[in-house]
């Protein structure tokens, strides 16, 4: 018993290095790694490589989008005096995510 759990514990290790050394940063190695300009792809000053099915074009038509839907969320979520903690920027979020939805369907994204 034990050769054979020693046996699969080296055959674990070696598909771990195996993987590790395939690997790019983009998932399971298999696609190229890409870079971009988009916003997204910036972490802490630091550009990272393109998720797999990023698409540029799609992030900058929605990422457009963000100041009106802030604005028109702004406009129709009220701050009330006795509102509890949170409360108020979870009803904003909810309107903010609805009005992204909204604006990006009339650009047919």
């Amino acid at each position: 018993m034990t050769k054979l759990a020693n046996a699969e514990i080296e055959r674990c290790r070696w598909e771990r290095e195996r993987l590790k050394q395939n690997s790019n940063g983009s998932g399971n190695g298999n696609h190229p790694q890409r870079f971009c300009d988009c916003p997204e792809t910036l972490l802490h000053g630091k550009r990272v490589p393109c998720p797999p099915q990023h698409d540029c074009f799609y992030s900058r038509l929605r990422g457009g989008l963000v100041d009106q839907a802030a604005r028109n969320a702004s406009r129709r979520v009220s701050v009330g005096y006795g509102d509890k903690i949170g409360e108020a920027s979870n009803r904003w979020t909810k309107v903010f995510a609805a009005e992204m939805d909204r604006l990006a369907a009339q650009l047919g994204l």
